[in-house]
């Protein structure tokens, strides 16, 4: 059964009636009807076994509660297509932009730094991996497609962990802590408090928040800025927390904190990180000077003066 090839534009050149699927019989289409399921497919043969016996598109489009542009679309897909433009051809979807080779890739730009790639040293933003999808393939991702490509990849948008540019090696720290261990092992039992020794310095001043504002404005905003700042000494224990405010943080400052937290606990096992002061002379001779009631396991270095 050929389906008729004559252009379909208006209502006037829809054929009715004999004319409208010549090559297939009102008969023929009660009968598919009755053997096909209720569905779309189903109200499409009813529309055209309509149209066969001559009904207007507004008649079959009240009958079938249907609006008249669909049921206009409807036949004029049956005129084009024949009996088998009742079913709906699957669609393609959209062409995707990035194919699992740049996907690879870009599971391996992440994973380095943005330094590498003539970025400046930040984290991977939205725009720079367009920009080198776009040196890669000569296109680019809206950035909601894109954000959901990198959420599929596994990454997520967070902030990093900051961690400090003298940052002791992997085997270095593994030394400290089994140290560390092993001295709060040969003092248990005698009466030894162990603390976490830290400092602090907090600056004096306010920063403007975030606000509403005319947008491409450039106000500005007075605030209290100062470069002064109030140290801290702290201390950490079991179940409490000392501070001390000093107006620096030095050998001599912090030797003061020492004798403090000896007077509260007696014996004590205090753990440092690798502050120049606290390799001081005046602080390895203080510690000498307890006989034993206070440790720091990190005053391995040569003491400085």
């Amino acid at each position: 059964m050929t389906p008729s090839r004559a252009p379909v534009r208006n209502g006037a050149r829809l054929p009715k009636g004999g004319r409208f699927l010549p090559g297939t019989s009102r008969r023929v289409l009660c009968r598919m009807i009755k053997r096909s399921s209720p569905g779309k497919a189903r109200d499409i043969l009813v529309a055209c076994c309509k149209r066969k016996e001559g009904n207007g598109i507004w008649s079959i489009a009240r009958e079938l509660m249907r609006p008249y542009s669909t049921i206009r679309g409807w036949l004029v897909r049956m005129v084009r297509r024949g009996l088998g433009g009742r079913f709906d051809r699957k669609s393609t979807g959209r062409k995707k932009i990035l194919n699992p080779q740049t996907l690879k890739k870009i599971m391996g730009w992440t994973r380095r730094d943005p330094s590498r790639y003539g970025f400046g040293p930040a984290s991977w933003r939205l725009d720079m991996v367009n920009e080198m999808i776009r040196r890669e393939t000569g296109r680019h991702a809206r950035p909601r497609t894109l954000r959901r490509i990198l959420r599929r990849l596994g990454l997520s948008y967070s902030k990093p962990r900051p961690v400090p540019r003298k940052t002791a090696p992997a085997e270095e720290q593994d030394m400290f802590k089994e140290r560390v261990k092993r001295t709060i092992l040969g003092v248990s039992g005698h009466g030894y408090a162990v603390l976490a020794v830290d400092e602090a310095g907090v600056m004096r001043g306010t920063s403007p928040g975030y606000g509403w504002r005319q947008a491409k404005s450039r106000d500005e905003v007075r605030t209290g800025f100062s470069t002064k700042a109030v140290r801290l000494f702290g201390a950490l224990g079991r179940d409490r927390i000392h501070v001390k405010a000093v107006e620096r943080t030095n050998s001599e400052t912090f030797v003061e904190f020492l004798k403090e937290l000896r007077q509260e606990y007696g014996r004590l096992v205090i753990l440092l990180d690798n502050a120049s002061y606290h390799r001081y002379r005046a602080v390895n001779e203080f510690v000498k000077s307890t006989r034993g009631d206070i440790k720091l396991p990190t005053s391995r270095h040569t003491p400085r003066s």
